[in-house]
């Protein structure tokens, strides 16, 4: 990832509340790939905890 699609990367995970481990980062190269990469991974723990009856602690 390019340094500067990187520090975008990360301003975005700390803005919408994601955490990955660093060495796992995906492979962006744009501020869209950033962008639409942490809306899937959102909804897909949205539609996760829906499924789950919104039980985040089981």
């Amino acid at each position: 990832m390019e340094k500067e699609i990187h520090k975008y990367f990360i301003k975005r995970l700390k803005e919408e509340g994601v955490r990955i481990l660093p060495g796992h980062y995906p492979k962006l190269k744009t501020r869209e790939e950033v962008d639409e990469w942490i809306y899937v991974i959102k909804k897909s723990f949205e539609n996760f905890f829906e499924e789950k009856g919104g039980e985040k602690n089981e």
